[in-house]
């Protein structure tokens, strides 16, 4: 007993114990105390006693039992408790914070509506087209923080656990194409030659068809940006037998060798200079690592700085329950999609 350093209250509990093990002959938990081991570290026991009888002499056992992944594990599922109530409570603020935002931003927008909706009707006198870019500068700076509210959301949703897909069966060939006739408008402004390729014309595929054109839209709104005047981006779908390569290339600036382990890192810039000139929270690419890893696939990058950069997205031919599907009610306008995702690109 002197080797658990108890104190005299300790001892008295301890004793008292004792005696109770002895008189009902049953085994009691005596104490969970700390105590130095061999090695000289502290651990913390748990120590029993186990009444037996030899030739009619009661006799104790005492058993001292090493609790020390017990408390890792107790102290393992607090973290996950807290950390699940943590979540739970930053989702829910930033829901509020959404709908906070969201209003009076959509106030905004429709203000400038009306004053566009005026100005093309002639009843606001322009003075050297001011009137036109200072409604088109609102609508994007609308456009932008529209995105960037909705990426902080998203992303706190993806990493709270509570971000949900919408999988059904598509021809991945069809929804990326599609995209193209709109995104042209904004690459043609730079000279930039898009270029589309695909091993077979349709491929069908589980996915979710609003969150792969987000993840198209966001990696083809990061290689125009960091392309310059008269460049190219390619984008190819290879059909593999279990899962589709999407390649998204272009030879812009490229990416330093010590930052591409950071680029999906949430608010990571690359480089803040040529962040200053181009736009961007740092949180378009975590975004689309996330919804990418939802899809049960994979993302990496390649580049080499004033060469070019290839992003690499390989997604599995699964197969689709009942359970997996779910029912996709939501409405929304691609070209004002793709105005939000383009929206922090300026010329």
């Amino acid at each position: 007993m002197k080797n658990l350093n108890l104190t005299l209250d300790e001892e008295s509990k301890f004793e008292r114990k004792m005696k109770k093990v002895i008189n009902e002959n049953k085994y009691m938990l005596l104490l969970e105390h700390e105590i130095k081991s061999y090695s000289g570290e502290n651990i913390q026991v748990e120590v029993n006693a186990l009444p037996f009888s030899i030739d009619e002499h009661k006799n104790i056992m005492l058993i001292i039992k090493d609790l020390t992944h017990k408390k890792t594990s107790e102290m393992a599922e607090k973290e996950l408790l807290d950390r699940l109530k943590t979540d739970k409570i930053k989702t829910e603020f930033f829901a509020n914070m959404s709908h906070e935002l969201k209003t009076p931003l959509n106030v905004i927008s429709s203000s400038n509506q009306l004053v566009d909706s005026l100005y093309k009707n002639g009843k606001i006198e322009d003075y050297n087209d001011n009137m036109k870019s200072h409604i088109e500068l609102v609508r994007q700076s609308a456009y932008r923080l529209q995105r960037l509210i909705s990426n902080i959301i998203d992303l706190t949703k993806m990493e709270s656990g509570f971000y949900n897909l919408k999988l059904a069966n598509h021809n991945i060939v069809n929804v990326i194409e599609d995209l193209f006739s709109i995104v042209e408008q904004y690459a043609s402004k730079k000279d930039i030659s898009l270029v589309f390729d695909t091993d077979n014309e349709e491929i069908n595929i589980n996915i979710d068809k609003v969150e792969i054109e987000r993840i198209i839209l966001n990696l083809l709104s990061s290689c125009i940006k960091f392309t310059n005047n008269g460049g190219s981006i390619f984008v190819n779908i290879y059909d593999g037998i279990d899962v589709v390569t999407i390649s998204v290339k272009d030879n812009g600036v490229g990416i330093p060798k010590n930052k591409i382990d950071i680029i999906f890192e949430e608010f990571a810039q690359v480089d803040k200079t040529l962040s200053r000139n181009t736009e961007g929270s740092g949180i378009g690419l975590t975004i689309v690592k996330n919804l990418v890893e939802l899809h049960q696939g994979d993302i990496k990058v390649n580049s080499k700085e004033n060469i070019g950069t290839e992003f690499i997205i390989t997604i599995p031919k699964t197969s689709l329950t009942k359970e997996d599907y779910k029912e996709d009610k939501r409405i929304y306008n691609i070209d004002e999609k793709v105005k939000i995702e383009f929206s922090d690109i300026y010329y």
